[in-house]
């Protein structure tokens, strides 16, 4: 019961952080408007090059996907919030 929890959080964790780069990352790569059927195919992107590299980048041991994704996921968003605020958005 408790590994199931604690792994059912780790999924849940590395998905949010995925979920909250694919918007903005979808919106910058995609024609015109944003795409709800993008964003979710980025997001998809995204969280399995992350569950990739974390069973590839140290094996055998496996690590989380969301160390991946945080890693790049933290420098994107910061560097998405220093461009709306240079722009005066924020």
């Amino acid at each position: 019961s408790v590994v199931i929890a604690r792994d059912h959080n780790d999924v849940r964790n590395s998905a949010s952080q995925g979920e909250t780069i694919a918007g903005p990352l979808a919106r910058r790569i995609g024609p015109g408007g944003p795409s709800l059927a993008l964003a979710a195919l980025t997001g998809a992107a995204i969280l399995t090059a992350a569950d990739l590299a974390g069973r590839l980048a140290f094996a055998p041991t496996e690590l989380p996907a969301g160390i991946f994704t945080a890693l790049a996921g933290a420098p994107y968003l910061l560097w998405l919030l220093a461009t709306q605020i240079r722009k005066g958005a924020l």
